[in-house]
Order: structure tokens, then C-alpha cells, then sequence
């Protein structure tokens, strides 16, 4: 039988847990997180809002493994020293739909493992490109995929 203060540890370290758990779903968390270089503050809180949506899994994969570079112009970028494999860069003149349609198809790929496909036209990007576009159905995310002005939630 437990002691009275064994009962009590247990259900405070199970709020503890449990606040720890409702922290990593936050955007608090995703911006502590999140691993962007640029200067454009309206780009950084997209970022944060689109990851939030991912599966938990897949949120700390793009916060520890991706780099978010948004640019506007030419610029000169050292990123030598980033403990990330990925580096997903963002036109900083795109709208918020494009940008989230951009974060989701990269951060599939990122997952997938799928290395950098420049050739547009081969087969290889192409079947990439439709696996990227699958998962990111399968994550309940398809709204950012629509070609159009539709608003996004």
C-alpha cells in the first residue's frame, strides 16, 4: 500500500507530465524550438502556426532536424554550424497560403528522406513530389495543397 506521500508525488508528477504534454503541443514550444534564420517576423509566426498543425513526431522532426531560411533578396547565409539536415528556404514575397504549402511539402520531404530533386521534369521528382503531397493529405493538412484563394483555418 502507498504512503500518503508517494499518492501524492504520483499525482503531482502526473499533472507535471501532463502540463509537459500539453507544452509540447503549444506554438511556445515550436518557437523555443524552431530553428529559422530571416528577418521577417510574419513569416517566423506562419512557420510556428503550420508546424503546430503537423503530428507531435513530425513537428519535433522539422524543429530539430530542419532549417527555416526565408529571403527576400540575395543574401549571404553561413550555415555551417546548424545541427540540421534540412534546410527549407522561403520566398519572404509569398502569401501565407503559399508559405504554409511550401513549409508542409518540405517538411514531407524533409521526412521522407528524399533528397534535393532539381530536375522538375524527371520521374524521381515527380513520384517524390506525390509522396510528399500524400503524407501531407494523410496529416489532415490537404487545405494547404488547393491551388487557389481559399482561406486557410
Amino acid at each position: 500500500m502507498k504512503s500518503q506521500s508517494t499518492k501524492t508525488e504520483d499525482i503531482l508528477r502526473a499533472e507535471a507530465n501532463k502540463y509537459y504534454e500539453k507544452y509540447l503541443d503549444s506554438p511556445s514550444w515550436v518557437e523555443y524550438c524552431l530553428n529559422y534564420v530571416g528577418n521577417c517576423w510574419n513569416i517566423q509566426t506562419i512557420i510556428v502556426e503550420t508546424l503546430c498543425r503537423l503530428p507531435r513526431e513530425v513537428k519535433e522532426f522539422a524543429c530539430q532536424r530542419c532549417q527555416f531560411v526565408s529571403i527576400t533578396e540575395g543574401v549571404c547565409l553561413n550555415l555551417f554550424n546548424t545541427k540540421c539536415k534540412w534546410i527549407i528556404i522561403i520566398s519572404e514575397v509569398l502569401d501565407k497560403k503559399d508559405v504554409c504549402k511550401t513549409i508542409t511539402i518540405n517538411v514531407a520531404r524533409a521526412w521522407l528522406h528524399h533528397r534535393s530533386l532539381l530536375d522538375a521534369d524527371s520521374k524521381e521528382t515527380k513520384d517524390a513530389e506525390e509522396q510528399a503531397i500524400a503524407l501531407v493529405t494523410n496529416w489532415g493538412l490537404s487545405e494547404f495543397l488547393a491551388d487557389g484563394n481559399e482561406e486557410i483555418s
